[in-house]
């Protein structure tokens, strides 16, 4: 089929296009779709098209769209709609933003009294879709770079350990005619299989961790439904972890094949010590490992401590008890007021009279969930503002909102019968407005202007409520202005129903409900409100999940690495500790000695770590709520955890070296 052309949004036919999706639930894929009528609201449409699989709309997930069309005498007011274009090849957006500021200007001056203050907001489609999570993913992705530079020093300090146990082996091979380059091909192909490996490894597990972030928030990503483990990501996964087995696999493989064929076959069995620049350069990669975690752990901690912040912000409503879903109403069925308010009004008392529900109510727009309608304040009887004049939310509600929200009334009333289509229009400001515009007076009884236009019928304020927060747990209360359902109601609205106990259970009632009132109603976007409060804060969560994540893997592989070099040089200084305690040392001097170095070690980390973690958290900052990007408690406490698993992880090579048997020792020599 096809999609719009310019005619239809012209003409009296009704006509639709199906998403790939909805095509294949209604209509099972049949080819034969184009022609097929839809009821739509009462009204049957023609389907002329159908969109294909890969098509996603920038702003939600539609099952079908039908054609614009605006009467003659409606055109010029409507400043509501969002605008995609695809610019002119060579085109900016600083020059669509240019072109389109001057036209705006030049239609304020032509239509002084509907288009005054209307200008435009010009971005990249790109950034309306993943503006906001951009600083996010690269924050993540500069995490993993830390992850895998920590993996690859703790394998660099393994392959060591490995090469200077081989180094007889080495000495063997050379003799035998091995030449110093076969001997490094050798090394590094050992070390790319174990890459490799560690590759496939990493990607089942990346395969089970991204099921495991679906079932906590996943979804909350724009374009969530796009990530997956696909080839390209795969083929990176690999070649990066051959990548990383041949660079940091190279310095060790050169040092095993460095031979002294005289001192190393004349050592026979014996050990091969080690000499203090190799030792420096372990106890390097260490320190490395640690002060990377560090520069994690305290991003992922002040993340935590931002998201406790977050989740203590009271939203203003009553979040436990309460149940939503949308309701569009249109059509012929639906062509004014009264009828959408009878609509509502039989809605509301069969949901009264059902077991479970204590109050149900009407809402444009729910709070935290980012959206609006925005008006200009105008208050009669007051000097006109100096500029353009202030902008409140304007949403529309019914006065069984408030109760089923559990929003306290502050001063007067909300709305009640005597608020009806007819009778002198009212509005419900909140405490923010209130303070903004009427700090030192009560503004009940006040009247308003909502909106451009001077000469419109103005609102009286009939009662204050406390704040909702309407664009996030992170984002202060913005003025807002409630005008009343009963009044004049939007068509499309949400329905917000108090429950006496778990709201899901009022999901069967409320779909009997609407079908006793309409059968051809589709009631969709149902959902708790703690949900709708955790899909708010779903960007922060997996923010701080992921991170944590990482910082929990760089720890692990910091502990290995430490564990790592404390007992190779345990085992480097069996005659040593035999020594020292033939000569009387206790066990307990023994055990301070081992853990002493590994504390030394880590001290060093967390002196290098602090200084890059001050520089790097300021990163952090504009994803941080209510926490410095230098917190205090987390600079403390995130150091004393190190220390604390760079001591455990010691522990065991201390205690081995603890219990030497002094006469052992000093006969491996």
């Amino acid at each position: 089929g096809r999609t719009f052309k310019p005619e239809d949004e012209d003409g009296d036919g009704n006509i639709v296009v199906l998403s790939y999706g909805f095509w294949q639930r209604l209509f099972a894929d049949d080819s034969t779709v184009i022609g097929a009528s839809v009821g739509l609201g009462g009204d049957a449409y023609t389907v002329v098209g159908v969109m294909p699989r890969q098509f996603r709309s920038f702003s939600g997930n539609p099952d079908l769209w039908v054609p614009w069309r605006l009467r003659n005498d409606q055109r010029r007011p409507v400043h509501f709609l969002n605008v995609i274009a695809r610019l002119n090849p060579g085109t900016t957006i600083a020059d669509a933003r240019a072109d389109l500021t001057t036209i705006a200007r030049r239609l304020e001056a032509e239509y002084p009294d509907v288009n005054t203050g209307h200008l435009v907001t010009v971005g990249s489609l790109e950034d309306a879709i993943v503006g906001e999570v951009r600083p996010a993913l690269v924050l993540m992705m500069a995490a993993v770079g830390f992850v895998f530079l920590i993996a690859c020093a703790n394998v660099a300090n393994l392959f060591f350990s490995r090469s200077m146990s081989r180094q007889r082996e080495m000495a063997v091979r050379a003799a035998l005619g091995a030449g110093r380059t076969r001997l490094v091909r050798q090394l590094i192909t050992e070390n790319m299989l174990l890459a490799l490996f560690g590759g496939v490894v990493g990607i089942g597990l990346g395969y089970v961790s991204i099921q495991g972030f679906w079932a906590i928030g996943l979804s909350g990503l724009p374009r969530a439904e796009h990530i997956q483990l696909s080839a390209p990501v795969m083929f990176f996964a690999i070649a990066l972890a051959a990548f990383g087995g041949v660079l940091f696999g190279l310095a060790p493989s050169l040092y095993a094949s460095r031979q002294d064929l005289s001192r190393s076959l004349a050592e026979g069995g014996r050990g091969v010590s080690t000499g203090r620049a190799m030792q420096k350069l372990r106890g390097s990669l260490v320190v490395v490992q640690m002060a990377l975690t560090i520069v994690l752990l305290i991003g992922a901690g002040l993340l935590m401590r931002s998201f406790d912040r977050l989740q203590q912000v009271d939203p203003g409503f009553n979040v436990d008890d309460v149940l939503i879903a949308r309701i569009s109403l249109g059509g012929n069925r639906y062509p004014n007021f009264e009828s959408v308010v009878a609509f509502q009004e039989q809605l509301h008392t069969g949901l009264s009279e059902s077991n479970g529900v204590l109050q149900s109510g009407t809402v444009t727009f729910l709070p935290l969930s980012g959206n609006s309608s925005t008006a200009w304040l105008n208050i009669v009887g007051r000097p006109p503002w100096p500029d353009i004049p202030p902008e409140v939310n304007l949403i529309n509600a019914s006065g069984d909102y408030f109760r089923a929200i559990g929003v306290t009334v502050l001063s007067g009333r909300v709305f009640d019968e005597r608020d009806r289509i007819g009778s002198p229009r009212v509005v419900v400001i909140n405490q923010t407005a209130a303070r903004q515009f009427w700090p030192d007076a009560d503004p009940v009884g006040d009247l308003i202007r909502l909106g451009p236009n001077p000469e419109a019928v103005p609102f009286e304020i009939i009662g204050v409520t406390s704040d909702m927060r309407q664009y996030g747990l992170n984002a202060a209360p913005f003025p807002a202005a409630f005008t009343a359902a009963s009044q004049g109601p939007w068509s499309s609205f949400f329905l917000v129903m108090q429950m006496a106990g778990d709201p899901r259970l009022g999901i069967g009632v409320l779909r009997g409900q609407v079908k006793a009132v309409d059968p051809d109603l589709v009631v969709d976007n149902i959902m708790t409100m703690s949900e709708l409060v955790g899909e708010s804060v779903a960007g922060p969560r997996v923010g701080m999940l992921l991170l944590g994540a990482f910082a929990l893997i760089a720890l692990s592989i910091a502990a290995v690495g430490i564990y790592g070099v404390v007992a190779y040089s345990v085992a480097q200084r069996t005659q040593e500790i035999g020594i020292r305690m033939a000569l009387g040392a206790q066990q307990s001097k023994v055990l301070s000695l081992v853990i002493g170095r590994a504390l030394a070690l880590t001290g060093v980390a967390v002196a290098l770590g602090l200084g890059a973690a001050v520089v790097s958290s300021r990163v952090l900052e504009s994803m941080l709520f209510q926490v410095s990007a230098v917190d205090p408690v987390t600079f403390i406490a995130v150091p004393m955890v190190l220390l604390g698993v760079a001591a455990m992880a010691a522990l065991v090579p201390a205690r081995r070296a603890a219990g030497t048997d002094p006469v052992s020792a000093l006969r491996m020599e």
